[in-house]
């Protein structure tokens, strides 16, 4: 398929779910309502708070007015409603989908919001290389699935970063995996990729791991990173009831807030006995000066 093809389809298949549903729910998973996907994204909020604050103590990083934060893949505002609430002042999102730009330009009006595919190096790259000293980009990086497209993404990431600025990555990381797991011909939108693969493609980009983190969900969203193959094999008919055999509940609050929040105070429970996240997790990079 041609790239303009390719990028195009991209492009309508955002506009198409956010123009349908601009909610958790039209970001997360559309088969859940969005009660369930508030009680996930709380979760993974807890997750992204221990990112920031471990920042705070390791590197004295603190988040404050002088900063120049840029993010990629703004979505409905989820996160970037977090570092409204920082009292951050120079802000800038991107996102690939126009219906998520202009409803974020009328939301957060002090900000700054373009339409942007980081995989295209665009004035906008040229013009701010070296220029943020935090990045942050939430479950994009999962859904570019050609690696061509994948290497450029990471190479404009880095580039917009200054020296020493930091990098904060919540995506489809897998730790136990030896390889790349798609989800499926239904799902060719998303990839999960190793992080041996994915720290030769950062640290060639002058990109520097500093730590994992959990997302605080094991159970409220898909698992595919196991350890043991036989978990993979108990799980499968678990997480099909949840991705796709309840979705007559898809639209249900009420069932959404019975399911989803046992799962979280599961999710709770397993956390601290656990090194990674079996799904999503938060990685914290620090681009060398």
């Amino acid at each position: 398929m041609p790239e303009q093809i390719a990028k195009n389809l991209t492009r309508e298949y955002w506009d198409k779910l956010l123009n349908d549903n601009f909610s958790l729910k039209g970001v997360g998973w559309p088969n859940w309502p969005e009660s369930y996907n508030l009680i996930m994204y709380k979760k993974y909020l807890k997750g992204f708070d221990n990112v920031i604050r471990y920042m705070e103590s390791a590197f004295d990083f603190k988040l404050n007015e002088n900063l120049k934060i840029f993010e990629v893949g703004s979505g409905t505002g989820f996160y970037t409603t977090y570092f409204w609430k920082a009292k951050i002042k120079d802000f800038t999102g991107s996102d690939i989908s126009e219906t998520s730009i202009n409803h974020l330009k009328g939301k957060f009006r002090e900000y700054n919001f373009l339409r942007k595919d980081i995989t295209e190096k665009d004035e906008f790259i040229i013009k701010n290389e070296n220029s943020f000293d935090l990045i942050c980009i939430v479950d994009v990086l999962l859904h570019i699935t050609d690696e061509e497209r994948f290497l450029k993404a990471v190479s404009n990431i880095s580039s917009l970063l200054k020296p020493d600025g930091y990098l904060i990555l919540g995506d489809a990381i897998s730790v136990y995996r030896i390889k790349s797991h798609s989800e499926g011909s239904k799902y060719t939108h998303d990839t999960s990729r190793n992080i041996s693969y994915m720290n030769e493609v950062f640290e060639k980009n002058k990109l520097k791991l500093l730590k994992i983190f959990h997302r605080n969900n094991f159970f409220l969203n898909k698992n595919f990173d196991f350890k043991h193959p036989i978990f993979e094999i108990l799980y499968k008919p678990y997480f099909f009831l949840l991705n796709g055999g309840l979705s007559f509940f898809r639209n249900n609050n009420f069932i959404g807030k019975l399911v989803g929040y046992p799962l979280s105070l599961f999710d709770s429970i397993v956390t601290p006995f656990q090194k990674y996240s079996k799904n999503s997790k938060f990685l914290l990079y620090k681009k060398n000066g």
